[in-house]
C-alpha cells in the first residue's frame, strides 16, 4: 500500500509542477500490483529527485528588439537572394530549351 501511495504523491507532483518525473512515474505506476524491491527503491529516487533540482528553474529571455530586426533582415535578404538564384536558373532553363527546340 506504501508503494501506490508514493506513486500517487509522485503523479500528482509530476501532474502539479514537475513534468519531468512524468515518464519515471508512469513507468513505475505500470507496476503498482506487482512491485518489489526494485520499484520501491526506484520509486524513493524518484521521490528525492524534486527535492534536489528545487532550486533549477527555466528562465526565458526577450530578444533586444535590435537582434530581431537584424535576424528579419537577414531572412528578408536570404530570401531575396534565393528568388534571384531561382529566376536565373529559370531564365537559363528557357533560354537553353530555346536553343535546343530552335535551333
Amino acid at each position: 500500500m506504501l508503494y501506490r501511495n508514493i506513486i500517487g504523491a509522485l503523479l500528482w507532483i509530476a501532474r502539479a509542477s514537475r513534468p519531468d518525473i512524468l515518464y519515471a512515474v508512469i513507468y513505475l505506476a505500470k507496476f503498482a500490483s506487482c512491485h518489489d524491491s526494485q520499484h520501491f527503491t526506484a520509486a524513493k529516487r524518484v521521490l528525492r529527485y524534486p527535492v534536489i533540482t528545487a532550486d533549477y528553474k527555466l528562465t526565458y529571455h526577450q530578444q533586444p528588439k535590435s537582434d530581431k530586426l537584424k535576424i528579419r533582415q537577414e531572412i528578408v535578404f536570404r530570401i531575396g537572394c534565393l528568388s534571384e538564384r531561382i529566376s536565373r536558373q529559370l531564365a537559363l532553363q528557357k533560354a537553353s530549351y530555346s536553343r535546343f527546340m530552335f535551333g
